[in-house]
C-alpha cells in the first residue's frame, strides 16, 4: 500500500515538474521568435560580460591619466574614445562605467522588489485597514516626481556615493511594484486551493510566499527587467547633477556632466557615455517588452 502511494506521489510530482518545464520552455520559444527581444537579451549579456571582465577589457587604468599624451586628445589609435581633462582614457572609463551602472540598476531594483513585493503581498492578502494604509502610503510616493524624491532622499542620506544612490532609487521605486503585486494577490487569494490551505490551518506566511507569490512571477520579472533600465537612467541623472556617483569613479552620468562644458571643443566626452546609456536602457526595455509578451498566456503564436 505504501509503495503504491509512493508511486502515485512520484507521478504527481513528475507531472508538476514536467508542466513547469514545458511552461518555461514555451516561454523561451516565444521569446526566441521576438527578434527585438533577442537583440536586447544579447546586448544585456554582452554588457554583463563587459562589466564582469572590465579589468581585462579596459586598455588603461580608468583612474589615472596617460602622461604620455595630452589631455582632451581626440579619438586616435592609442585612445579610440579620446582622453578627458586629466588625460584619462575615455574608453576605459566607459567600460568601467558599465559595471557601476549595472550594479546600481540591479541593486536599486532589488530594493524596490523587496519592499514592493512584501508590502503589496501583505496589502492584497489581508485587505481592510492594512491595505488602506499601505496603498495610501503608495499614493504619497506617487504624488511626488520620482526624480525630485530621489534627490531629496539622496541629500538626506548625507554624502552622495554608490550606497546612497541605489538606496534612494530603490526607495522611490517600490510603490509601483507594491500595486502590481497587490492586484495579483487580490485575484489569486480567492482561488479554491488558497481557500483550502486556509481551511487546513496553513500559516499565512506560508500561503503568501509558497502558494501566492510564485504565481505572480511573470509580471514581477517583466517589471524588474524594465525597472532596471529606469534605475540606470536615474543613476545617470543623479550623477549628472552631482548627487550620485562621485568622481573619480567612472559613472556615465558624471562623465557627461564633466563633458557638457566642452561640447564644442571635446564632444567625445559626452557622446560616448551618452551612447552607452542609450544602448543599455534600450536593451533592457527591449528584453522587458519581449518577456512581457512571452509570459502572457493570452497571447498565442
Amino acid at each position: 500500500m505504501k509503495v503504491q502511494l509512493q508511486k502515485e506521489t512520484d507521478k504527481k510530482t513528475n507531472h508538476t515538474v514536467d508542466f513547469k518545464a514545458s511552461l518555461w520552455y514555451d516561454v523561451w520559444k516565444r521569446l526566441k521568435k521576438n527578434r527585438l527581444a533577442v537583440i536586447g537579451m544579447i546586448n544585456v549579456i554582452i554588457l554583463s560580460m563587459v562589466a564582469i571582465f572590465a579589468p581585462y577589457l579596459a586598455p588603461y587604468n580608468p583612474y589615472e591619466g596617460d602622461l604620455k599624451h595630452d589631455y582632451l586628445k581626440p579619438p586616435s589609435r592609442e585612445h579610440p574614445f579620446g582622453t578627458d581633462l586629466v588625460a584619462r582614457d575615455v574608453l576605459s572609463r566607459v567600460i568601467y562605467g558599465t559595471r557601476i551602472s549595472l550594479m546600481v540598476g540591479i541593486l536599486a531594483r532589488s530594493v524596490s522588489l523587496l519592499i514592493g513585493i512584501t508590502l503589496g503581498a501583505i496589502a492584497g492578502y489581508y485587505g481592510g485597514i492594512i491595505d488602506n494604509i499601505i496603498m495610501r502610503l503608495a499614493d504619497v510616493m506617487f504624488a511626488f516626481p520620482s526624480l525630485l524624491l530621489a534627490i531629496a532622499i539622496s541629500v538626506a542620506m548625507g554624502e552622495p556615493n554608490l550606497y546612497t544612490t541605489f538606496l534612494a532609487l530603490g526607495i522611490v521605486g517600490w510603490a509601483g511594484m507594491a500595486r502590481l503585486v497587490r492586484g495579483q494577490v487580490l485575484s489569486i487569494r480567492e482561488h479554491e486551493y488558497i481557500q483550502a490551505a486556509r481551511a487546513l490551518g496553513v500559516p499565512d506566511f506560508r500561503i503568501i510566499f509558497r502558494h501566492i507569490l510564485p504565481n505572480t512571477l511573470a509580471p514581477i520579472i517583466v517589471s524588474a527587467t524594465i525597472g532596471i533600465a529606469g534605475a540606470i537612467m536615474g543613476e545617470a541623472t543623479l550623477s549628472f547633477l552631482g548627487l550620485g556617483i562621485q568622481p573619480p569613479n567612472p559613472s556615465w552620468g558624471s562623465m557627461m556632466s564633466i563633458g557638457r562644458d566642452y561640447l564644442r571643443s571635446a564632444p567625445w566626452l559626452t557622446i560616448y557615455p551618452g551612447i552607452a546609456i542609450a544602448i543599455t536602457v534600450f536593451s533592457f526595455n527591449l528584453l522587458g517588452d519581449g518577456l512581457r509578451d512571452a509570459l502572457d498566456p493570452r497571447l498565442k503564436d
